[in-house]
C-alpha cells in the first residue's frame, strides 16, 4: 500500500536525505559528484507494467540514473539525485540525419547535462569546491560548453577525438607533448584479474576548440592522458585520457585530477551494493512506478552499506555507536548473537 500511495513518489522520499548530503558536504573542502547510468533488469517478472528495454532490446527493465557525493578520499556522503528512465518498447529507429536534428533536451544523453546543471546550481551556494566526475558517455559538446566559465568543475572521461584551430587531432596533439611525470598507484582486484600496481606517465595540456558553424562559441578545456605503457601480459593496459576544467598547471595539479577520477569506481561499486546487496532487481512489485518508489529507498539503504564499508575497512576498531544509535545495535546484537 506503501508504493502504491499516489501522495508519494521518489523524488519526496529522496528529499530528506538529500538534505542531509548537502549538510554533510558543507564540512568537506572538495567533493566529487559521481554520475553513472545502469539498467536494473526485470526480464524475469513479465507481468511488471510500465517497464522498458534495455540497452538489449530483448531485456526489460528501468534506466537508474544516480549522482552520488563522494571524497576525494572516496568516502560516499550521500545520493543527490537520480532518474528513472524506461525506454519505449516500440520507440523509432531514427536514421542518423534525424538524430542529428533533436534538441539535446530530446536525447536521452541530456540526463547528463541535467546533472551537472543541477549540481553547478548547488555549487553556488556550497561551501566545498563541487567537481561533476563522469565516463565517457558523458563526453559531448553541449556539457563541455556548458561547463565554460562556471563554478561547478567538469571532470569527463574523453570518447571523442576533435579537431582542433590548426587541422591537427586533439588526441594525437596531446599524445606527441613531453611526458611531464608519472604517477603509481594500486589497483585493486577484479573478476578474472589480480590486484597489481599501476604506473602510468602523464601528459596534460590545454586546447581550444575552434568556432563552426555548429559550435557557436569556442570552448577552452584541459585535457590529461595517463598511460600504462608496460601492463603485465595479459593485462589490458589502463590507459585515460580526460577532459576538465579543473587547473593543469603544475604535475601536482595534474595527479590530483586522476586522482579524482579514480574515484569514479565508487559508483561502481554502488551499483553492486544495490544490486547484490540490496536485491533490487528480485523486487516482485506490479508496477514500474512502484519499483521506483522502492528502489529509492533501498538507495538510501545502499549508501548506509558503501559508507559503512569503508568505515570499517579504514577505522575496524570504531565503536559501533559511532554509526549506529543506541536501539539500532542492541537490536543487531540480539539477533547476531541470540543473546
Amino acid at each position: 500500500r506503501f508504493f502504491s500511495n499516489k501522495r508519494i513518489d521518489e523524488h519526496k522520499l529522496l528529499a530528506p536525505h538529500r538534505l542531509k548530503t548537502v549538510e554533510r558536504m558543507q564540512n568537506e573542502d572538495v567533493v566529487l559528484c559521481v554520475e553513472d547510468t545502469t539498467q536494473i533488469d526485470f526480464t524475469a517478472h513479465p507481468e511488471t507494467s510500465g517497464l522498458g528495454t534495455l540497452y538489449q532490446d530483448y531485456l526489460r527493465g528501468l534506466f537508474l540514473h544516480p549522482m552520488l557525493a563522494v571524497t576525494p578520499g572516496g568516502v560516499c556522503l550521500g545520493v543527490l539525485g537520480a532518474k528513472f528512465h524506461a525506454r519505449p518498447e516500440d520507440r523509432a529507429k531514427l536514421s542518423a540525419g534525424a538524430k542529428a536534428k533533436r534538441s539535446i533536451e530530446e536525447k536521452e544523453s541530456y540526463r547528463w547535462l541535467d546533472g551537472y546543471l543541477g549540481m553547478n546550481e548547488l555549487a553556488q551556494t556550497c561551501a566545498a569546491q563541487l567537481i561533476y566526475v563522469a565516463d565517457r558517455e558523458s563526453d559531448f559538446e553541449e556539457l563541455l560548453a556548458a561547463a565554460q566559465g562556471q563554478r561547478g568543475h567538469l571532470l569527463v572521461r574523453a570518447r571523442q577525438d576533435r579537431l582542433l584551430e590548426d587541422g591537427e587531432r586533439m588526441w594525437d596533439t596531446v599524445w606527441n607533448s613531453p611526458v611531464i611525470g608519472v604517477q603509481e598507484f594500486e589497483m585493486g582486484a577484479r573478476p578474472g584479474h589480480k590486484a597489481r600496481t599501476v604506473r602510468q606517465t602523464i601528459r596534460s595540456m590545454t586546447i581550444e576548440l575552434p568556432e563552426t558553424n555548429k559550435r557557436e562559441h569556442a570552448i577552452i578545456i584541459n585535457v590529461v592522458i595517463a598511460h600504462e605503457d608496460n601492463p603485465p601480459e595479459g593485462d589490458e593496459a589502463v590507459s585515460w585520457t580526460l577532459l576538465t576544467t579543473l587547473p593543469v598547471k603544475t604535475l601536482a595539479d595534474v595527479k590530483m585530477v586522476i586522482d579524482y577520477y579514480r574515484n569514479r569506481w565508487v559508483i561502481e561499486v554502488y551499483f553492486k551494493v544495490l544490486k547484490t546487496g540490496c536485491a533490487i532487481e528480485e523486487l516482485q512489485l506490479e508496477t514500474a512506478e512502484r519499483l521506483k518508489k522502492a528502489i529509492t529507498l533501498y538507495m538510501i539503504v545502499a549508501y548506509r552499506v558503501l559508507f559503512m564499508v569503508k568505515a570499517g575497512r579504514e577505522s575496524p576498531d570504531l565503536p559501533c555507536d559511532s554509526i549506529f544509535e543506541e536501539d539500532e545495535w542492541k537490536t543487531i546484537y540480539a539477533a547476531s548473537t541470540k543473546k
